[in-house]
């Protein structure tokens, strides 16, 4: 699979996971309103006009895109938007 990420690229969401709150990440630890192993779930606080206090659900650990995550963690991000 190619990989279209940057050389020396930083995963905002992968920040916001570890638990940084910088510049580099939009997410805020007091966002946070779900973990488990494999997925979380945050509230944006970062407001995108029309879109306004949407959920982001991510895997825990970084992929390159849903395509290359295994299919436990694409079944666990959808799961648990039901």
């Amino acid at each position: 699979m190619k990989i279209n990420t940057p050389k020396n690229y930083i995963c905002p969401i992968c920040l916001g996971n570890q638990g940084i709150e910088s510049d580099d990440t939009l997410l805020k630890q007091a966002d946070l309103v779900f973990r488990d192993d494999l997925v979380s779930v945050w509230i944006n606080s970062f407001w995108i006009k029309g879109n306004e206090g949407h959920v982001i659900i991510v895997p825990n650990e970084h992929f390159e895109n849903i395509y290359s995550a295994p299919s436990q963690v694409g079944h666990r991000l959808f799961e648990i938007q039901n």
